[in-house]
């Protein structure tokens, strides 16, 4: 593997992981910081009680 392949395996990677960062921080922000929108969903939808560290370990 010469360097023009690793730089090239750099570029290709480093937005596949800044998208998967921003994913994982809206989900933390919708987890924790917008609970009672949050809750009031989980309450809503699925008419089954789901606790919020459920919907966090699923997403």
């Amino acid at each position: 593997m010469n360097y023009d392949t690793s730089i090239l395996l750099m570029v290709f990677v480093l937005p596949i992981l800044m998208i998967e960062g921003g994913t994982a921080n809206a989900i933390f922000f919708r987890c924790f910081v917008a609970k009672k929108g949050t809750e009031t969903k989980l309450k809503r939808r699925p008419h089954v009680v789901f606790p919020r560290w459920w919907t966090l370990l699923m997403s």
